[in-house]
């Protein structure tokens, strides 16, 4: 039997939408008058966020111009196409970007990288969850509580059983697994959970490829190639 994992959509039903384009924007001014020489000075910032959606692809932008009474800066900040890449379930991203920040530093660079996505998993494939084994004697129910809360219930066939799709939570401690069979028995046991940062759930990977320049805003900064995979799995 092939049991789906709760708030699965097969990805032939995923849709990227319509070619769209967007700006959005940020302004502020001010003017400053001096009531004793009678001069004034005008300061003014403009940020803008634009983009360009057409079929997969995403183009995106921001740049910002400062400019006052002596000068005039227009700066462009970054610049970057991507995509998702849906057997992979993983993001491609070409132009300015980040490394990703989960075990080291994240720097600035330009160039190409390839990640996984968790925003294309279903709601309770994401984050860290134990999967719960046990083996039911008839056709049973299965009743998961934390801190005295059921947070999962399900039935289950007469044999050994598998719960994967534990929701993520935040709150650390042991869940208790209640079997309730047809015939009215009761077996209980405890599985041990901890939330702690970066775990994977089983059979689950993530991986982070990237490939490029390090390109930060100052000048005087050297600017060299780089490579880095990162590659988690269990």
């Amino acid at each position: 039997m092939n049991v789906q994992s709760r708030g699965y959509v097969d990805p032939s039903r995923w849709d990227d939408g319509v070619p769209a384009a967007f700006v959005d924007y940020y302004f502020s001014g001010a003017q400053i008058k001096n009531a004793d020489e009678g001069e004034s000075s005008r300061s003014n910032y403009l940020n803008l966020r634009s983009g360009l959606n057409l079929g997969a692809w995403r183009l995106r932008n921001i740049s910002s111009m400062q400019y006052d009474q002596q000068r005039r800066h227009w700066d462009t900040q970054s610049t970057w196409l991507q995509r998702d890449v849906r057997s992979l379930k993983s993001l491609l991203r070409i132009g300015d970007t980040y490394t990703t920040g989960d075990v080291f530093d994240s720097i600035q660079f330009r160039g190409v990288q390839l990640m996984s996505d968790d925003e294309m998993l279903p709601d309770s494939q994401r984050g860290f969850a134990p999967t719960i084994r046990g083996v039911a004697h008839s056709n049973a129910k299965v009743t998961v509580s934390q801190h005295g809360y059921v947070i999962y219930e399900t039935f289950v066939s007469p044999g050994a059983f598998a719960i994967s799709d534990l929701y993520p939570t935040s709150q650390s401690g042991d869940l208790e697994v209640k079997v309730t069979e047809s015939n009215g028995a009761v077996r209980t046991f405890t599985q041990p959970y901890s939330a702690v940062p970066y775990m994977l759930r089983e059979g689950r990977g993530k991986f982070s490829l990237s490939a490029g320049r390090y390109h930060s805003g100052g000048s005087r900064c050297a600017r060299r190639n780089f490579c880095r995979a990162l590659c988690s799995t269990v």
